[in-house]
């Protein structure tokens, strides 16, 4: 029996040994196709590092990513969890139909945050025309699709926190409505956080009312595939390889129209809102006006001489290409990113309106996405 054991622990420390040597030899990847997402590096050994702990967090994030096999194991798992009837996998439903839907926790404290954030901007800028539109999640207009027993927070009482504590000259546009009126249509992706193209055709046209625009009707677009194999954020997630994937479809306008778009960054031009690069790649919602950016700027031939500032998260993308046919310009700015003063940037720009184009899930919860906001 004693040598029995010895035989065990022997082979037990002998594996462990391969696998060790295995992870050395192998290549450090900086990214993950299959998570979508960039992967730990080795962190930097420095004093600052050191005094805050960073070091051993920072190489337990390098093992866990860099393990060998991770993305094999990785699938493993979700499909043992799948295979025992969970239905949840690092926050993300597997529901009806192909859905794949977030868990949402409830807004942080940061909900506050954000709309003070927006209050003070306006108190600055009390003759700007200001707006509010937050897009509720998938998961809010598709309780419908989620699997037995799941049971994420509402996030009508969120919009109502936001709508009511917004300054009274802000108006909120609640689209929610009109997301569940349509959501028989292809509105949102089932395994990405974003909303389709066509459910932002939806938003576009119930915004006209409160921008000022005349919006066109969903015939005077034409509707074109560009991607049949398209795994989003939530796939990413989930790893649920029975997922099937989503269609990616563009709208462009019958009627002609010109447009020149500018990257900060980039010194040249483009005549299209859409870079076809991504679609080659992972993450293909980055066709939607070449993903984030700190600064965008979209000068068409309409000559009303109307201008707007979009300050934004993603879903504005697949939203901003409707409205760049009523405005001769359009300002898109990431508060990631950006690093001048938005009072300024107004000011010399001499623009009028400025529109707040948010989910309601990154809005509630993340905190730095009005970071240069005072």
């Amino acid at each position: 029996m004693k040598k029995v054991n010895v035989i065990n622990s022997a082979v037990f420390i002998t594996f462990l040994a391969m696998f060790g040597i295995i992870n050395i030899l192998s290549p450090i990847r900086t990214f993950s196709e299959m998570e979508n997402r960039y992967l730990a590096q080795i962190p930097n050994l420095n004093f600052r590092n050191l005094r805050l702990g960073r070091v051993t967090t920072g190489m337990e994030n390098f093992l866990s990513d860099q393990f060998f096999l991770r993305d094999k194991w990785v699938l493993l798992k979700s499909d043992i969890e799948l295979f025992t009837m969970k239905r949840e996998n690092n926050g993300i439903f597997i529901g009806k139909d192909g859905f794949l839907l977030e868990n949402y926790k409830g807004p942080r404290d940061n909900l506050y945050k954000n709309i003070d954030s927006i209050n003070n901007l306006y108190a600055l800028l009390p003759n700007k025309n200001f707006y509010f539109l937050g897009v509720p999640n998938s998961v809010e207009i598709f309780p419908h699709k989620l699997p037995p027993l799941a049971n994420p927070q509402g996030q009508g009482e969120v919009i109502e926190i936001i709508e009511s504590n917004l300054s009274g000259d802000i108006p909120f546009i609640n689209i929610t409505e009109t997301m569940r009126t349509n959501n028989h249509e292809y509105i949102y992706f089932k395994t990405d956080h974003h909303w389709t193209m066509e459910g932002a055709y939806f938003a576009y046209r119930y915004a006209g009312s409160f921008l000022g625009y005349n919006p066109y009707d969903f015939d005077d677009f034409r509707k074109d595939l560009v991607s049949d194999d398209f795994y989003g954020t939530y796939f990413s997630k989930a790893n649920n390889r029975s997922t099937p994937p989503d269609k990616l479809f563009v709208l462009t306008p019958n009627f002609p129209v010109k447009y020149q778009v500018r990257y900060s960054g980039k010194e040249e031009a483009f005549d299209k809102l859409y870079s076809s690069k991504h679609l080659e790649g992972r993450d293909k919602y980055s066709f939607f006006l070449d993903g984030n950016h700190p600064l965008v700027t979209i000068s068409s031939d309409i000559e009303n001489n109307k201008k707007i500032l979009v300050i934004k998260d993603s879903y504005a993308h697949s939203f901003v290409p409707f409205l760049a046919n009523h405005y001769s310009e359009i300002h898109m700015i990431d508060l990631r990113y950006f690093n001048t003063s938005l009072t300024d940037y107004i000011e010399t720009n001499m623009i009028d309106e400025v529109l707040f184009l948010f989910n309601i899930s990154t809005f509630s919860q993340d905190g730095n996405i009005l970071n240069f906001i005072p």
